[in-house]
């Protein structure tokens, strides 16, 4: 028996924000804004080279990652919108897209990025390759619950890495324990994100199982603990994280609000609406900062 229901062909056709979605332009969007909003909080002025290397290579990442998704899908299961995209187009992606994004990543990366972004680039993408290799050999298939938990978290300190990486590497002024906590701030709010849309694409199928609701609940409520502990008295003031931490209360609580009202929303707005939460933080914190 199928794990997902078969989704209707006669859909209408997507809008032009939701072909954002399929195309897996919102996670390089999501990125680059938050580099912006990061490096806005810490006072520094990136090259323009530092964002169209984020976002390019989140977006050949993401990429990859709902291509390889796609031939690991349970036997049987239909694959959502952005997975039926790469999967139908996996040829092109892969023999034209792809190389034509890792050019011009390594381009930027030999002769426009300063040589201590590199270094920061070229750990984070040998983790990224470690988490690419096990995405291969895990037994689960990609739309099974025990790997979305894993690879929910996973991918959102990976994410959340890539974007404090612009930020950090020129960064010297506050203490490690400060750039570690916005680290898991970050994690945390992405995390969120995933463990809410897992959530609701398993509603929607009628699947829904414990493993992913408390994975979501732990996420959310854990992030909130973190960022509110950044203002408790008996913490040194870093004030590029007290201004992280009220953006990413306000988009965890935002999406909490969204998550709420799931059940009036379509699978595709849901998900188009909580990454709209995650700019609207993005700009709370760029609105902070410019304060």
């Amino acid at each position: 028996m199928s794990e997902f229901p078969s989704v209707s062909t006669n859909q209408p056709p997507p809008k032009w924000w939701e072909g954002l979605q399929k195309v897996s332009l919102e996670a390089p969007l999501v990125a680059v804004l938050w580099l912006m909003a990061l490096a806005r909080a810490h006072g520094l002025q990136l090259m323009p080279a530092v964002y169209a290397g984020l976002g390019l290579v989140v977006w050949g990442i993401y990429l990859v990652d709902r291509i390889m998704d796609a031939r690991s899908w349970k036997a049987g299961s239909p694959w959502t919108a952005r997975h039926a995209f790469c999967a139908r187009h996996s040829a092109a992606l892969s023999w034209f897209l792809l190389p034509a994004l890792g050019g011009i990543v390594a381009w930027l990366a030999l002769f426009q990025v300063p040589e201590t972004l590199l270094w920061h680039a070229l750990m984070i993408a040998a983790l990224v390759a470690g988490y690419l290799g096990w995405h291969v050999l895990r037994n689960p298939p990609a739309n099974s619950e025990e790997r979305e938990a894993s690879k929910g978290l996973l991918s959102s300190a990976l994410f959340a890495l890539g974007v404090c990486a612009g930020v950090y590497a020129h960064e010297f002024r506050y203490p490690g324990w400060a750039m570690m906590a916005g680290q898991g701030l970050l994690t945390g709010l992405f995390a969120t994100n995933l463990f809410g849309l897992a959530c609701v694409e398993r509603e929607k199928a009628g699947v829904l199982g414990r493993r992913t609701r408390v994975s979501y609940d732990v996420m959310r409520i854990a992030t909130l603990v973190v960022a509110v502990g950044a203002w408790l008295p008996g913490i040194e003031v870093v004030w590029p994280l007290r201004l992280l931490s009220v953006a990413v209360i306000a988009g965890v609580v935002l999406m909490s609000l969204i998550h709420v009202k799931r059940k009036q929303l379509s699978e595709i707005a849901y998900r188009c609406l909580v990454d709209a939460a995650l700019i609207v933080a993005a700009l709370v914190l760029i609105g902070l900062a410019n304060g």
